[in-house]
């Protein structure tokens, strides 16, 4: 008999946390092990990636926020009765929000609840969430756990779980990219990507760019390019996207720093990128996109993912979490240039470094051999195995 799990997104645009589910569910999927649904709290671009994977997918139809309680029950009613209605097993939350919703929907019905952490840990929901009773609690590395384990709060927990994240070499499907390469064919690129969101950096990157026009001679500076390459979906984020196209405006770097938006073939952009940048200043242990971009063969300057950028190993470690950061980052951009210039294989030593160690630690198959295996150690506490059987 397949159990059945049913993985929870509050998000229906792409991020991190909903690649990890959209790529793992396929993988469940290949390996025919377990019946899965996606349920999605909101519309977007993942559902349509679920659906096209031929996964079950799920929107609820009351929209709702925590604040808004009528608003609420009405929603916690539909999930209660999809999980009657789809005889669910294991409940997989993506994230705190996911995590305290589904606590309250699925009270006094005995179904095994997991909450995956991705992470950053420590906001008001993190804190709630630690509160409520979970199973399992995975997390994609050992720093995620320990952060976790700070949080005040008393959760009681039967496992606690690694999962260190399968990433894949996806293929290049453009490799010309042209509103990227087109004008730009013989310069040196420098980017970033991801959501856009204060989190990620992203004025940092803009004030150490704005530096190193200052720092390198013109013609230099002119032969490299700096895009950006991610879409805002909250409106915070977008307010946020708006102060950074304000703040290229204003230090004069319209023609250098390029504002790509979001990319469904993101593995192409990091295939002919010279220098993929991580600027955040707060430790994240490991980026996809970073990781993705060394399977690219693209040097990675990285701040807090030290789980796989290794100091002139597997990368260029570059901690922003400091004053001055942007001055900082300049620095180890500038250096990168300088190698670059005197010789452009300076670096291919530690780029394949990065290709195999990326290869060699962050299996797919791995993770979701893992993931099963936790799911049917959980579910074989109960003597009859599927709660409806």
């Amino acid at each position: 008999m397949k159990y059945n799990v049913l993985y929870v997104s509050p998000n229906g645009f792409v991020g991190g946390a909903e690649a990890f589910v959209l790529e793992i569910t396929k993988s469940h999927l290949k390996n025919g092990n377990l019946n899965i649904i996606n349920l999605f709290f909101n519309d977007g671009d993942a559902l349509e990636i679920s659906k096209n994977n031929g996964i079950e997918t799920v929107l609820i139809q009351n929209k709702f926020k925590l604040s808004h309680l009528h608003k609420l029950f009405k929603a916690i009613c539909e999930i209660r009765k999809i999980l009657k209605d789809k005889k669910i097993d294991i409940i997989h939350s993506t994230m705190p929000y996911a995590h305290i919703v589904m606590s309250l929907a699925s009270f006094g019905l005995g179904i095994k609840k997991v909450w995956f952490q991705h992470g950053p840990v420590g906001g008001t929901l993190d804190k709630i969430g630690k509160w409520l009773k979970v199973n399992c609690v995975m997390y994609n590395s050992e720093f995620l756990k320990e952060e976790h384990d700070k949080l005040l709060g008393f959760s009681p927990t039967e496992k606690d779980v690694i999962i260190p994240l399968g990433i894949d070499k996806k293929d290049v499907v453009n490799p010309e990219v042209e509103d990227l390469i087109s004008k730009n064919e013989k310069k040196l690129i420098i980017g970033v990507a991801g959501r856009i969101n204060r989190f990620k950096g992203y004025h940092i990157f803009i004030e150490a760019v704005s530096e190193l026009s200052s720092s390198l001679e013109e013609e230099v500076f002119k032969n490299c390019v700096f895009p950006i390459i991610g879409g805002a979906n909250s409106e915070e984020d977008k307010k946020y996207l708006v102060e950074l196209k304000q703040l290229v405006e204003d230090k004069a770097l319209q023609e250098s720093i390029l504002f790509l938006g979001h990319k469904s073939n993101i593995n192409d952009y990091l295939n002919v990128m010279d220098v993929f940048l991580h600027c955040s200043p707060e430790r994240e242990a490991i980026s996809i996109v970073a990781a993705e971009a060394m399977l690219q063969n693209t040097l990675v300057i990285g701040s807090g993912i030290d789980d796989i950028v290794i100091h002139d190993k597997t990368g260029i470690e570059c901690n922003t979490n400091r004053e001055n950061a942007h001055l900082y980052l300049k620095e180890k951009i500038l250096e990168v240039i300088r190698n670059i210039e005197k010789d452009d294989q300076f670096y291919n030593k530690i780029k394949k470094n990065a290709y195999d160690f990326v290869r060699q630690n962050y299996s797919k198959e791995a993770m979701t051999n893992l993931v099963e295996k936790t799911y049917m150690e959980l579910l074989d506490e109960n003597p009859n195995n599927s709660l409806y059987s």
